[in-house]
Order: C-alpha cells, then structure tokens, then sequence
C-alpha cells in the first residue's frame, strides 16, 4: 500500500498539501508586493535599536534638556534654602531622605521603562502576528 492510498496520505494530499501551496503563495505575495517604505523620523541617531539593544540607550525624556535644566536649578535652589534653614541633625536627617527617595525614584523609573519596553515589544509582535480572533472582526 502507498503512503497516498492510507487516511493519513490521503489527509496530507487532499487537505495539508494544499494549504501549504497556498500558505506558500501567499508569503511569496507578500514578499514580492511594493510596498512603500515609510521613513521615521529619528532624532537620537543611526544606532539607536543596537544602543537600545546593548543597554545603552537612555530615553531623551530622561535627558538634560534646558526646561529640565531650569527645573533642576530651582530644585538645587529651594534645597539649599530648606537646608540652611535646618539645624545641623536635621540637616542629616533630610540628605538622607533625599537619598532614599532618589534611590526610590530611580528603580520606579526603570521599571516603567522595562514594563514599558517589554509591553512595546509585546505589542509589535501581536502586530506582526496573525490572531486566531481576527476573521471576527
């Protein structure tokens, strides 16, 4: 008995093989189709998926621009005048809370962007993927 003449043969002839021809011609479709390039503008430069990649790359939010650095002087500035404004132990007492907030601060930010960039990942591959709910919408 040839392997066309069993259930199994018969199945994969009539059934399998012809969805993976049309599988096939549909990725080569896709494949072969024009589709225009979208260009995106990119402000942080040519290596910024291999930076990103690496853990080098920090976000331009996080970066020192001049309405931040304006902010951070008036922060230095109400820090200093709260300071001198305090006894010597208090004084002690506040650095080390500053400390711990920015300590704080700083693991809540890189969980948002850890969350942030697994989520985008996430996200880009759903949109690569083909869903099993879509042929209802």
């Amino acid at each position: 008995m040839n392997f066309y003449e069993t259930p199994a043969g018969k199945m994969f002839f009539e059934h399998q093989l012809p969805q993976i021809i049309q599988s096939l011609q549909s990725i080569s479709d896709s494949l072969n189709r024009q589709n225009p390039a979208v260009k995106l503008p990119l402000t942080e430069g040519a290596d910024i998926l291999k930076e990103l990649y690496l853990g080098n790359y920090e976000a331009s939010v996080f970066k020192d621009t001049a309405p931040s650095a304006a902010l951070n002087n008036t922060v230095i500035i109400k820090q200093r005048m709260l300071l001198s404004s305090l006894p010597k132990n208090s004084q002690k007492l506040f650095e080390d809370y500053y400390e711990a907030t920015v300590i704080r601060n700083n693991a809540v930010v890189e969980q948002a962007y850890k969350s942030g960039f697994c989520t985008a990942t996430q996200l880009i591959f759903a949109g690569l993927s083909e869903s099993e709910g879509k042929e209802g919408l």
